[in-house]
Protein backbone atom coordinates (compact mmCIF):
# COMPACT_ATOMS: atom_id res chain seq x y z
CA UNK A 1 0.00 0.00 0.00
CA UNK A 2 1.37 3.60 -0.77
CA UNK A 3 1.23 5.64 2.61
CA UNK A 4 2.52 8.58 1.01
CA UNK A 5 0.25 8.42 -2.03
CA UNK A 6 -3.04 7.58 0.55
CA UNK A 7 -1.67 10.77 2.76
CA UNK A 8 -1.78 13.01 -0.48
CA UNK A 9 -5.26 12.23 -1.14
CA UNK A 10 -6.10 13.07 2.10
CA UNK A 11 -4.77 16.54 1.53
CA UNK A 12 -6.78 17.20 -1.57
CA UNK A 13 -10.18 15.75 0.26
CA UNK A 14 -9.62 18.53 2.90
CA UNK A 15 -8.29 21.21 -0.18
CA UNK A 16 -12.03 19.71 -1.85
CA UNK A 17 -13.83 20.16 1.37
CA UNK A 18 -11.94 24.32 1.37
CA UNK A 19 -13.16 25.02 -1.88
CA UNK A 20 -16.50 23.50 -1.88
CA UNK A 21 -16.97 26.02 0.45
CA UNK A 22 -15.58 28.90 -1.06
CA UNK A 23 -17.67 27.74 -4.24
CA UNK A 24 -20.74 27.90 -1.98
CA UNK A 25 -20.05 31.72 -0.73
CA UNK A 26 -19.03 32.77 -3.92
CA UNK A 27 -22.01 31.06 -5.89
CA UNK A 28 -24.57 32.01 -2.65
CA UNK A 29 -26.34 34.91 -4.05
CA UNK A 30 -26.88 33.28 -7.76
CA UNK A 31 -27.73 30.15 -6.05
CA UNK A 32 -32.02 30.31 -7.49
CA UNK A 33 -30.01 31.02 -11.42
CA UNK A 34 -27.83 27.79 -10.51
CA UNK A 35 -30.60 25.71 -9.35
CA UNK A 36 -32.09 26.28 -12.70
CA UNK A 37 -29.30 24.95 -14.47
CA UNK A 38 -30.03 21.92 -16.55
CA UNK A 39 -33.59 22.34 -16.31
CA UNK A 40 -35.92 22.60 -19.27
CA UNK A 41 -35.78 25.71 -20.63
CA UNK A 42 -35.54 27.93 -24.30
CA UNK A 43 -32.20 29.59 -24.72
CA UNK A 44 -33.83 32.59 -24.59
CA UNK A 45 -34.87 32.36 -21.30
CA UNK A 46 -31.29 30.69 -20.42
CA UNK A 47 -29.73 34.31 -21.59
CA UNK A 48 -32.09 36.23 -19.88
CA UNK A 49 -31.71 33.93 -16.32
CA UNK A 50 -27.77 34.01 -17.36
CA UNK A 51 -27.17 37.88 -18.46
CA UNK A 52 -27.04 39.81 -14.71
CA UNK A 53 -25.02 36.55 -13.19
CA UNK A 54 -22.72 35.42 -15.43
CA UNK A 55 -19.72 37.01 -14.40
CA UNK A 56 -20.19 35.87 -10.79
CA UNK A 57 -21.07 32.12 -12.54
CA UNK A 58 -17.85 31.92 -14.28
CA UNK A 59 -15.92 32.59 -11.43
CA UNK A 60 -17.54 29.67 -9.83
CA UNK A 61 -16.81 27.59 -12.56
CA UNK A 62 -13.21 28.62 -12.29
CA UNK A 63 -13.52 27.51 -8.70
CA UNK A 64 -14.70 23.86 -9.63
CA UNK A 65 -12.27 23.73 -12.29
CA UNK A 66 -9.95 23.72 -9.34
CA UNK A 67 -11.98 21.68 -6.95
CA UNK A 68 -12.52 18.58 -9.64
CA UNK A 69 -8.44 18.45 -9.54
CA UNK A 70 -8.45 17.93 -5.34
CA UNK A 71 -11.80 15.28 -5.61
CA UNK A 72 -10.17 13.78 -8.93
CA UNK A 73 -6.28 13.47 -6.13
CA UNK A 74 -8.53 12.02 -3.47
CA UNK A 75 -10.16 9.36 -6.13
CA UNK A 76 -6.96 8.10 -6.72
CA UNK A 77 -5.78 8.17 -3.09
CA UNK A 78 -9.21 6.18 -2.58
CA UNK A 79 -8.02 3.66 -5.42
CA UNK A 80 -4.63 3.37 -3.84
CA UNK A 81 -6.23 2.23 -0.65
CA UNK A 82 -8.54 -0.16 -1.59
CA UNK A 83 -6.56 -2.19 -4.67
CA UNK A 84 -4.70 -4.57 -2.55
CA UNK A 85 -7.44 -6.28 -1.50
CA UNK A 86 -10.51 -5.68 -3.77
CA UNK A 87 -8.88 -4.20 -7.24
CA UNK A 88 -11.85 -4.81 -9.60
CA UNK A 89 -13.92 -2.40 -7.40
CA UNK A 90 -10.77 0.07 -7.26
CA UNK A 91 -10.61 0.16 -11.45
CA UNK A 92 -14.40 0.46 -11.36
CA UNK A 93 -14.40 3.28 -8.97
CA UNK A 94 -11.44 4.88 -10.53
CA UNK A 95 -12.90 4.82 -14.10
CA UNK A 96 -15.93 5.94 -13.17
CA UNK A 97 -14.15 8.87 -11.26
CA UNK A 98 -12.14 9.57 -14.25
CA UNK A 99 -15.77 10.16 -16.54
CA UNK A 100 -16.85 12.26 -13.58
CA UNK A 101 -13.99 14.47 -13.63
CA UNK A 102 -14.02 14.56 -17.95
CA UNK A 103 -17.77 15.36 -17.79
CA UNK A 104 -17.59 17.85 -15.56
CA UNK A 105 -14.50 20.01 -17.18
CA UNK A 106 -17.53 19.94 -19.81
CA UNK A 107 -19.95 20.93 -18.04
CA UNK A 108 -18.37 23.74 -16.87
CA UNK A 109 -16.92 24.62 -20.68
CA UNK A 110 -20.49 24.55 -21.99
CA UNK A 111 -21.31 26.80 -18.51
CA UNK A 112 -18.85 29.37 -19.25
CA UNK A 113 -19.68 29.66 -22.73
CA UNK A 114 -22.92 30.37 -22.13
CA UNK A 115 -22.46 32.61 -19.51
CA UNK A 116 -19.97 34.77 -21.72
CA UNK A 117 -22.85 34.37 -24.89
CA UNK A 118 -25.24 35.88 -22.34
CA UNK A 119 -22.37 38.83 -21.43
CA UNK A 120 -21.81 39.76 -25.11
CA UNK A 121 -25.44 39.18 -26.33
CA UNK A 122 -24.81 36.45 -28.29
CA UNK A 123 -27.53 33.96 -29.21
CA UNK A 124 -27.50 30.85 -26.99
CA UNK A 125 -27.67 27.31 -29.03
CA UNK A 126 -30.72 24.97 -28.27
CA UNK A 127 -27.72 22.31 -28.41
CA UNK A 128 -25.94 23.81 -25.42
CA UNK A 129 -29.24 23.83 -23.28
CA UNK A 130 -29.57 20.27 -24.26
CA UNK A 131 -26.28 18.99 -23.90
CA UNK A 132 -25.84 20.89 -20.16
CA UNK A 133 -29.00 19.13 -19.13
CA UNK A 134 -27.11 15.65 -20.36
CA UNK A 135 -23.98 16.17 -19.48
CA UNK A 136 -25.10 17.15 -15.75
CA UNK A 137 -27.20 13.66 -15.26
CA UNK A 138 -24.47 11.81 -16.38
CA UNK A 139 -21.91 13.36 -14.57
CA UNK A 140 -23.80 12.78 -10.78
CA UNK A 141 -24.69 9.13 -12.06
CA UNK A 142 -20.87 8.20 -12.46
CA UNK A 143 -20.44 10.41 -9.23
CA UNK A 144 -22.56 8.21 -7.63
CA UNK A 145 -21.19 4.24 -8.86
CA UNK A 146 -17.86 5.56 -8.70
CA UNK A 147 -18.63 6.07 -4.66
CA UNK A 148 -20.73 2.47 -4.40
CA UNK A 149 -17.92 1.27 -5.86
CA UNK A 150 -15.19 2.44 -3.50
CA UNK A 151 -17.43 2.11 -0.25
CA UNK A 152 -17.79 -1.68 -1.35
CA UNK A 153 -13.91 -1.84 -2.07
CA UNK A 154 -13.54 -0.03 1.56
CA UNK A 155 -15.40 -3.14 3.32
CA UNK A 156 -13.67 -5.67 1.41
CA UNK A 157 -10.25 -3.68 1.89
CA UNK A 158 -10.85 -2.77 5.84
CA UNK A 159 -13.37 -5.42 6.90
CA UNK A 160 -14.69 -5.37 10.78
CA UNK A 161 -13.61 -1.47 11.03
CA UNK A 162 -16.14 0.99 12.20
CA UNK A 163 -14.99 3.84 11.22
CA UNK A 164 -13.80 2.75 7.56
CA UNK A 165 -18.22 1.23 7.64
CA UNK A 166 -19.36 4.17 8.69
CA UNK A 167 -17.52 6.10 5.86
CA UNK A 168 -18.77 3.63 3.24
CA UNK A 169 -22.38 3.66 4.31
CA UNK A 170 -21.90 7.48 4.01
CA UNK A 171 -20.73 6.79 0.38
CA UNK A 172 -23.78 4.63 -0.15
CA UNK A 173 -26.17 7.19 0.72
CA UNK A 174 -24.81 9.57 -2.04
CA UNK A 175 -26.94 8.47 -4.76
CA UNK A 176 -30.35 8.57 -2.03
CA UNK A 177 -29.68 12.24 -1.63
CA UNK A 178 -28.32 13.31 -5.48
CA UNK A 179 -31.83 11.34 -6.30
CA UNK A 180 -33.58 14.35 -4.04
CA UNK A 181 -32.40 16.52 -6.27
CA UNK A 182 -33.80 14.50 -9.17
CA UNK A 183 -36.59 14.88 -7.87
CA UNK A 184 -36.72 18.60 -6.09
CA UNK A 185 -34.24 21.40 -6.68
CA UNK A 186 -34.98 22.70 -3.39
CA UNK A 187 -32.69 19.35 -1.71
CA UNK A 188 -29.51 21.05 -3.81
CA UNK A 189 -28.65 22.98 -0.49
CA UNK A 190 -28.63 19.07 1.45
CA UNK A 191 -26.33 18.00 -2.22
CA UNK A 192 -23.69 20.22 -1.35
CA UNK A 193 -23.52 19.44 2.53
CA UNK A 194 -23.41 15.82 1.61
CA UNK A 195 -20.51 16.47 -0.75
CA UNK A 196 -18.87 18.39 1.84
CA UNK A 197 -19.04 15.88 4.73
CA UNK A 198 -17.87 12.85 2.36
CA UNK A 199 -14.93 15.01 1.68
CA UNK A 200 -14.52 15.29 5.21
CA UNK A 201 -15.00 12.27 6.19
CA UNK A 202 -13.10 10.61 3.27
CA UNK A 203 -10.28 12.59 4.35
CA UNK A 204 -9.92 11.53 7.64
CA UNK A 205 -10.21 8.11 6.83
CA UNK A 206 -7.06 7.98 3.99
CA UNK A 207 -5.54 10.18 6.46
CA UNK A 208 -5.54 7.68 9.40
CA UNK A 209 -5.16 4.41 6.93
CA UNK A 210 -1.85 6.42 5.43
CA UNK A 211 -0.10 7.30 8.81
Amino acid sequence: MNTRLIRVGAVFAFAGALILVAMVVVGGPIGEQMAAFGQPGTPEAYAAMLQPVASTLITVMALDNVFLIAYTGTFIAAAALVWPRARLLAAAGLGFAGLLAVLDVIENALTVNMARAALAGVAIQPWEVSALAAVEQVKYASAALALVFFAAGILLALPGRRFPAIVAGMFVLFPVVNGLTVIDRAATPLLLLWMLVLLLAGGVLLWREGR
